[in-house]
């Protein structure tokens, strides 16, 4: 069975698309800020933690592991 009825088209209006090399720049180095801020956060907080675990922990000298190079230097000369 046939159709008398013409298909109807539509037509609609699309913009012609346009690169926005703005919009990347600005979301590129926002996203750099971001993760820079976040490492600068991190690491200054994990350097913090090492100065403070180290203050303390009590004051360590030679004495107390020696010198294991030169005891074998002095050890292997007569």
């Amino acid at each position: 069975m046939r159709f008398l009825v013409e298909p109807v088209v539509t037509w609609i209006h699309v913009p012609k698309p346009s690169f926005d090399l703005e919009g990347i720049l600005i979301s590129s180095l926002t996203a750099t800020a971001l993760v820079a801020g976040v490492a600068l956060i991190l690491g200054g907080l994990t350097g913090l933690s090492i100065i403070l675990y180290r203050r303390r922990s009590p004051a360590r000298s030679l004495a107390d592991d020696g010198l294991h190079l030169l005891d074998r230097v002095s050890s292997d000369q007569p």
